[in-house]
């Protein structure tokens, strides 16, 4: 008779920490995802994310890490966050990650902020994609930015979800997340999903067109090409990235695109930066930050009604 063993295997613990680099990141994100999870080392359904190393959390974590957790949540496994302070605390109930985390699932149309500087994380809904920017600069507009126009704003958050549905194909739209830095004056916009990466919709795009493929860097610098379409809508086609590039370059901002095995970061009017990834990502992740400061006053909507005081 076989005696069945009482060893206990330990839960799978991810060490958020500081990254120093785009690399660290995405490995993190790799090392971590539920297509690596070892069952044979980890049989707890139990995932421990430790942030006792992390001295700052960095706004564009939030999205990433929401798809790593959503994957783990769906297949049945329980979240547990420890290491946390209580700033950090503070942050990620202000952020929604706290919320997300407790229940992953929930179909709330859009979040209730709480901090007027955060419009809370937010999974992805086809149907409310267009809504949602409009939302976004409403609730900016009213708190921190009166008196902008925040149209650059609501283009770049639309063109940045297009490109999820246009590009990814995946079962999990993925997630958005918005917060403005008042010190220093800017808004910061992360959208990631796990779908299939950009250099694999390229290279199926050029295949299908009798051309050769081409290195997943390579893959990138053609996509925000204007023009350039794979299996973009007629309502954006060939114009997603190359637009919010536009409005990087407008708004003295910043642009970050990682898919693949590749990376690309830009700063206004500057050339790109080009980092070839140690592991492949098998999703997109798309950071841009808008200098608020270059935002142009919204100009006055003049009735035709003529008043009688």
């Amino acid at each position: 008779m076989t005696q069945k063993s009482n060893i206990k295997l330990p839960n799978k613990i991810l060490y958020h920490h500081d990254f120093k680099s785009i690399n660290e990141t995405l490995n993190f994100l790799n090392d971590n995802l539920l297509s690596n999870h070892n069952f044979k080392i980890f049989n707890s359904q139990t995932i421990e994310i430790d942030f006792s190393k992390c001295q700052k959390f960095e706004s564009y974590h939030i999205s990433p890490l929401a798809c790593i957790i959503y994957e783990y949540q769906k297949a049945g496994f329980n979240i547990k966050l420890n290491g946390i302070t209580t700033a950090l605390n503070k942050y990620f109930l202000e952020s929604g990650f706290l919320n997300f985390c407790n229940n992953y699932n929930q179909d709330t149309l859009f979040p209730e902020p709480i901090n007027p500087n955060i419009f809370p994380l937010w999974r992805i809904n086809q149907e409310a994609s267009n809504i949602y920017p409009i939302e976004v600069g409403r609730f900016f507009e009213n708190n921190q930015l009166k008196g902008k126009d925040l149209q650059p704003l609501n283009t770049a958050l639309g063109e940045m979800m297009n490109n999820v549905f246009d590009h990814s194909g995946c079962e999990i739209p993925g997630y958005v997340f918005t917060q403005f830095h008042p010190r220093e004056k800017i808004i910061y916009i992360c959208v990631c999903d796990l779908g299939c990466t950009i250099p694999v919709s390229v290279n199926k795009y050029l295949k299908e067109n009798q051309h050769n493929e081409i290195e997943d860097i390579d893959a990138l610098l053609e996509c925000i090409k204007l023009n350039f379409s794979t299996y973009s809508k007629p309502h954006n086609r060939g114009r997603g990235l190359d637009n919010i590039l536009s409005i990087v370059n407008a708004n003295s901002g910043k642009f970050t695109l990682a898919s693949g095995k590749a990376a690309i970061q830009k700063s206004a009017n500057s050339d790109f930066n080009l980092f070839k990834l140690t592991d492949q990502f098998p999703g997109t992740i798309v950071v841009i930050g808008l200098n608020t400061s270059n935002l142009e006053i919204k100009e006055m909507e003049i009735s035709d009604e003529i008043q009688i005081f």
